[in-house]
């Protein structure tokens, strides 16, 4: 059974059969605590839902809450939702656009490309500057972004 030091400075594992690699490249831990392998499976393996792994007062792993993002960090957020949903969208109605072009689209088709660019529309109205209250639209239904 491998042994394990937990660095809280670090809140990082540090395997002890590698020290001598990590005392050669200067980074082993000096303010290590000794741990099982059991502690180090329980915090390494599956992540409750919510939750991080944090040093806790007495220096050994522990769950903490996940921070909640800042308001910047949620106006990027969303711009980068709002960027994909536009990509996607907009991959989604290519072909129709050269049908379109070159005369050749069907009636069904311009329908589809028409709601298409409804969406498209109704996403860059999305205010991203409020992210607790988007509503990102819904993509037409007739046609999936396959």
């Amino acid at each position: 059974m491998e042994k394990y030091l937990y660095s809280a400075v670090d809140n990082a594992f540090y395997p002890y059969s590698l020290e001598d690699e990590y005392k050669a490249a200067g980074s082993w831990p000096e303010d290590g605590i000794d741990v099982e392998e059991s502690l180090f499976q329980d915090f390494t393996a599956d992540v409750p839902t919510g939750k991080v792994r944090v040093a806790g007062d007495d220096k050994l792993p522990a769950w903490g809450d996940v921070s909640a993002l800042t308001h910047d960090e949620s106006v990027a957020q969303a711009k980068e939702t709002k960027a994909q949903l536009i990509s996607s969208a907009k991959q989604a109605i290519s072909i129709w656009q050269s049908e379109l072009l070159m005369d050749e689209i069907s009636d069904a088709d311009k329908t589809s490309l028409k709601l298409w660019i409804s969406y498209i529309k109704e996403i860059q109205a999305v205010d991203i500057t409020q992210p607790g209250s988007i509503e990102w639209p819904t993509p037409p239904a007739n046609n999936s972004l396959e």
